[in-house]
């Protein structure tokens, strides 16, 4: 039976991180269209780990054959009694650090080492619960806590996502919002469509920032009693600023859900040309020019930290959003 044991993270980041650089290179050179994470124990702050190094090789459905055909020349086959049509697993122990390669097809079931990471980075107390289990499983069988691994995972596997959208006025935010929420079964919130909604039965004044900000207000009672009841939402606002950004967290973190920023990262040019085709062929309603400027001059560009998303206007849609 294989016992498993664990240390603080801290003792294996150094090397951890170094042999990370170097494996994700040597991949590279052979699938430079691949996509190659950090995953696992050792890229979590506050861990404990195995002392071990997990890589997640991430490629379109397309290339997987192939790229599995090119891993094994590059490493050794491991459990390949687990292996399906979209996840493949490698090791090499010739390496300063026990490694693994795990390797999935982008947007498969299998797909689902970066966002078990991102769930523990963007959730400390989630890693410390998760720290608990393998103290609970220390001297005691492998196999079983893998299992018991697993279940913890699963749990928290429908923990809805709140999609706070960021961008100025033509940036192609809407559209961008309206296919996240297809493709997420996600429930759709957008400010300008509560708006239109209410600006006759409420006699708005769209001049107002005071009854911008109750539109606002009402737009968060309807996000978090959908989070509330399990079901995530993509909310279309221009969310420009930090401060707006960090309200809608504290939201969703108060009904138990995750976070993710989807930021357009459009250029002036073709946001204005867009709103400059908008006049003739009138696709959306318009929007006050001293209102576009004031966006774009209120932008505070989201930043990793944020768990952020960026889409650009070269950005295939499809891939875009098998990411999600």
């Amino acid at each position: 039976m294989e016992i498993v044991s664990f240390k603080p993270v801290s003792q294996f980041q150094y090397l951890a991180n170094k042999v990370f650089v170097e494996q994700k290179s040597k991949v590279l050179e052979n699938l430079p269209f691949a996509e190659v994470e950090h995953i696992g124990s050792s890229s979590i702050p506050n861990s404990l780990t195995k002392g071990d190094l997990d890589i997640n090789i991430r490629v379109q459905k397309e290339d997987f054959s192939a790229s599995v055909g090119a891993l094994k020349e590059m490493y050794e086959i491991n459990q390949s009694e687990n292996w399906t049509d979209s996840f493949a697993s490698f090791k090499d122990s010739s390496l300063e650090i026990d490694f693994g390669a795990q390797l999935t097809v982008i947007g498969s079931l299998d797909d689902k080492f970066v966002a078990q990471r991102d769930l523990l980075l963007n959730h400390p107390e989630l890693v410390e619960e998760l720290n608990h289990l393998k103290r609970s499983f220390e001297g005691k069988s492998m196999d079983d806590y893998r299992k018991a691994k697993y279940d913890f995972f699963r749990s928290y596997r429908s923990m809805p996502i709140l999609y706070i959208m960021c961008g100025v006025g033509f940036s192609g935010k809407s559209f961008l919002a309206k296919k996240i929420a297809e493709k997420t079964d996600s429930v759709l919130i957008s400010q300008d469509a509560m708006y239109f909604e209410n600006k006759d039965r409420l006699n708005i004044d769209e001049d107002s920032d005071e009854q911008w900000r109750m539109l606002l207000d009402m737009c968060i009672e309807k996000i978090k009693k959908n989070l509330l009841n399990g079901k995530s939402v993509v909310f279309d606002n221009v969310n420009t600023r930090l401060e707006h950004r960090e309200e809608l967290r504290e939201i969703a973190t108060s009904a138990n859900a995750d976070t993710k920023v989807v930021f357009l990262d459009t250029p002036l040019e073709v946001q204005k040309q867009r709103q400059s085709n908008n006049l003739t062929a009138k696709q959306r309603h318009d929007v006050k020019q001293e209102y576009l400027d004031q966006a774009i001059e209120e932008l505070e560009v989201p930043t990793e930290e944020e768990n952020t998303l960026v889409f650009k206007p070269e950005t295939n849609l499809e891939v875009f959003l098998n990411r999600l």
